[in-house]
């Protein structure tokens, strides 16, 4: 059986650039969603504190438990300004998350 899908019109939020193992571009772009569920129990604005935590944590000891449901694009093979191959993604995250995350 086939799982329903849903049409998400995201909103922009930034782009992720980098390259992949042939020196190829590679460009995520961030967007929000509020149809993208957020992680526990976060509110406008307010980070849970044990989200909170374990990001303030996460550059010491990565925390595998630490989690955020996102919504990803199939790649689209492209051409970047230069004329060159590159493969774009979009991520799209709860509004709330992102908003927070180009906050910080």
């Amino acid at each position: 059986a086939r799982k329903a899908t849903h049409e998400i019109v995201p909103e922009a939020g930034f782009v992720v650039k980098c390259l992949d193992d042939n020196g190829r571009k590679i460009f995520i772009n961030m967007c929000g969603s509020d149809k993208v569920a957020a992680p526990g129990s976060w509110e406008e604005g307010k980070i849970p504190d044990n989200i909170a935590e374990k990001l303030d944590k996460a550059h010491i000891a990565p925390d595998e438990s630490l989690r955020f449901p996102l919504s990803l694009s199939d790649a689209v093979y492209d051409l970047d300004k230069a004329g060159k191959p590159c493969t774009t993604f979009d991520c799209i995250f709860n509004l709330e998350v992102l908003k927070q995350a180009m906050a910080e």
